[in-house]
């Protein structure tokens, strides 16, 4: 780390191509600190990918019973308990957050701090406010592409 940096890297978001960026860094020695002001891993594992494909996926197991060609093989489907479908979802978006985003911070060495981040100048990052200097930032643009009034540096040559 450079003098006047509090981290060599300061990441915000963490969805994939967040964690992606931190752990690189990480494995090539840098200190890393990555900035989440929702809830941890994305839009894929919160909102998108798995939610998602789990309600299709019981869907189409249910679709699959009721619609059995097979007469010497009989299945049954009964009525939708769409609460305790919603809460199983849940629970493996909750598994995965702490798997796949908590668990890995952890073992690769990096902090995740929970703030809204914001650029006070193109050297310094304030997040809830609190001042961060860091030699690289990167700010993966999300399911929704941004661009910031001025340039944020995202490549990193460390």
């Amino acid at each position: 780390m450079s003098a006047g940096y509090d981290v060599d890297l300061a990441v915000v978001g963490s969805g994939g191509a967040a964690m992606a960026a931190a752990i690189t860094a990480r494995q090539a020695g840098h200190t890393v600190v990555l900035i989440e002001r929702g809830v941890l891993g994305g839009t894929c594992v919160n909102i998108g990918c798995v939610p998602s494909k789990t309600l299709l996926a019981a869907a189409g197991a249910r679709h699959s019973a009721l619609t059995n060609p097979f007469d010497g093989a009989p299945t049954s489907a009964g009525g939708v308990d769409l609460r305790a479908l919603v809460h199983q979802k849940d629970e493996l978006v909750e598994r995965m957050r702490s798997a796949k985003y908590a668990d890995v911070a952890a073992a690769h060495g990096f902090e995740v701090v929970p703030g809204h981040a914001r650029f006070l100048d193109r050297d310094t990052l304030a997040v809830d406010g609190k001042p961060l200097r860091a030699q690289a930032y990167v700010v993966p643009p999300g399911p929704r592409r941004r661009c910031p009034s001025w340039r944020v540096w995202t490549a990193w040559t460390g």
